[in-house]
């Protein structure tokens, strides 16, 4: 148990990494680049900018009904009860594009958390180099993809995108699946290759890199 302990000590330790990674960069590009998709702003503000958007309209609704303007002025007001509308119909889509980026979020942090958690129950070390695990995982989502850490860290980056409507961190999430596919290409795969031999060879034959197929299944669990 103390061993136990001491691993997700470190493993703790190693989370300034992802969150710099994950939270701290994105955030930072987000405030200083300001490229946004057409829906701009924060989804989750949209009611707030709809309300302001109304506020015009009603205050024109209470002056014709008290001074009884003349019908060039309600006419000039149709537009503005039309633009009202099509407010009314980004914020929806704003708020579904919203809570899509939420749940993309959401299936990434569980995702990564999974894997976190097999590495220190299972291979009793951590996911970062420095601290590798001592045993081979094949277990849970490792039975579908090699690198579902990783593709939990590119939902979370993609949930983040459409949250924020940030052009910048798409493109910096293509720049970390690039760097990610030649850090697993060039450098993990040969490690492993090392470390676990025959074993590792053969899951690597058996379960594609990045997309998931149906699950493998070692010949020690089978």
């Amino acid at each position: 148990m103390q061993e136990l302990a001491k691993i997700r000590l470190r493993t703790l330790g190693w989370l300034i990494l992802p969150l710099t990674v994950l939270v701290v960069i994105p955030m930072f590009l987000q405030r200083a680049t300001h490229q946004t998709f057409a829906w701009r702003g924060a989804w989750w503000q949209w009611p707030h900018h709809l309300s302001a958007s109304r506020r015009p309209a009603e205050g024109r609704e209470q002056d014709r009904l008290t001074e009884q303007p003349s019908a060039g002025l309600l006419e000039a007001d149709r537009p503005t009860t039309s633009t009202g509308g099509n407010d009314r119909k980004r914020g929806g889509t704003r708020q579904v594009v919203g809570w899509l980026g939420v749940w993309l979020i959401a299936n990434g942090l569980g995702l990564a958390a999974w894997c976190v958690n097999l590495f220190n129950v299972e291979g009793r070390g951590t996911p970062l180099p420095l601290d590798p695990p001592k045993r081979f995982v094949v277990r849970g989502p490792y039975r579908y993809v090699r690198n579902p850490m990783m593709l939990g860290a590119l939902l979370i980056l993609g949930g983040e995108s459409v949250v924020c409507g940030s052009w910048s961190l798409v493109l910096y999430m293509v720049l970390i699946m690039v760097l990610a596919h030649l850090f697993v290409r060039f450098w993990e795969e040969p490690d492993l290759g090392r470390r676990f031999g025959q074993a590792y060879l053969e899951y690597r034959r058996q379960v594609p890199r990045w997309v998931p197929r149906v699950p493998w299944r070692s010949r020690k669990s089978a």
